[in-house]
C-alpha cells in the first residue's frame, strides 16, 4: 500500500528543467527513471557527466540502467 502511495505521488511530481547542481541532475534522473521516461532520464545522466566528473560513476551506471530499460 505504501509503495502505491508513492508511485502515486511521483506522477504529479514536477520535474524542473533549469539549470541546478549536479546532485540536482542526479535527483532528477532519478524521478524520470522511476515514471519510466528513460529519453529523459539519459539526458539528465549526461548533463550531470558534464558538469562533474566526480559524479561520473553513479551517472554512467544509472545511464546503463536507463539504456537497457528503454529497449
Amino acid at each position: 500500500m505504501a509503495s502505491k502511495k508513492i508511485n502515486i505521488s511521483s506522477l504529479g511530481a514536477k520535474i524542473s528543467e533549469g539549470n541546478t547542481t549536479t546532485e540536482g541532475w542526479l535527483e532528477r534522473e532519478n524521478i524520470l527513471w522511476r515514471l519510466k521516461q528513460y529519453d529523459r532520464s539519459v539526458e539528465a545522466f549526461d548533463r550531470a557527466i558534464e558538469l562533474n566528473p566526480e559524479f561520473v560513476h553513479l551517472a554512467y551506471y544509472g545511464k546503463g540502467v536507463a539504456l537497457n530499460l528503454s529497449h
